[in-house]
């Protein structure tokens, strides 16, 4: 199912490929663009940032659900994937390649 729930600034594609899986998945997304555009495409992570905010508050104690970002355009990939799984442990954690991708690596100078 393809949604134009945030307009025509993004285009994503809400799947559900196995009965234990939902995805999201944005191949265009306004922010990026724009700050692309501006040769400033890291500063779209900050507002990829904001998106822990819904995905940490599915808690798997409650719901039986875990959620992880596996990638992000922001820092080069060909879209965000966000997923909602299916778990048996209360305590899997959130997942997310922002926090991923700069653990080891040397700030710019």
């Amino acid at each position: 199912m393809t949604g134009a729930l945030y307009g025509a600034a993004w285009n994503i594609d809400f799947d559900r490929p196995e009965p234990g899986l939902f995805e999201m998945k944005v191949n265009r997304c306004f922010f990026r663009d724009f700050f692309t555009r501006h040769d400033v495409p890291l500063v779209t992570t900050v507002l990829c940032a904001w998106d822990v905010n819904f995905m940490r508050a599915i808690d798997p104690a409650v719901s039986g659900l875990r959620a992880e970002r596996t990638s992000l355009m922001s820092l080069g990939d060909d879209e965000c994937r966000f997923a909602v799984l299916r778990t048996d442990d209360p305590l899997a954690g959130y997942t997310d390649a922002l926090d991923q991708r700069f653990v080891d690596t040397p700030a710019p100078t």
